[in-house]
């Protein structure tokens, strides 16, 4: 799973596709996405027992993203949170397709974007 993203989208229309360099296409609604968010702030929340996102998923969007280098992207959130990266490796590992989900359930993986 060494795919490279080829194309990303991200907005309240589309959620976040990814377009990968073998042709598969991940695609995640923005309240998944904003709920994987590994910052500390982030999982500190987890940790504590309280929800990462509150709010409406239809109010959620996002305001700009932006790549880290060859390594994943940061999404600056309508809620006002910034400071997550997503790796593209635990993206593409966490890809919710039929396929992907099959695959994890027989390797015996678990999906990184479950937190």
């Amino acid at each position: 799973m060494s795919a490279e993203p080829a194309r990303v989208e991200a907005s309240k229309d589309v959620g976040v596709r990814i377009t990968w360099d073998d042709d598969h296409v991940s695609h995640w609604d923005l309240a998944t996405v904003r709920g994987a968010c590994g910052c500390a702030t982030c999982h500190e929340l987890r940790a504590d027992g309280k929800p990462v996102y509150i709010g409406a998923s239809d109010a959620l969007d996002v305001v700009d993203a932006e790549l880290v280098g060859a390594y994943g992207i940061n999404i600056h959130w309508s809620d006002g949170h910034r400071t997550g990266i997503y790796r593209w490796e635990d993206l593409r590992a966490g890809c919710p397709c039929d396929e992907c989900r099959t695959n994890r359930r027989i390797e015996g993986r678990a999906n990184p974007l479950d937190r």
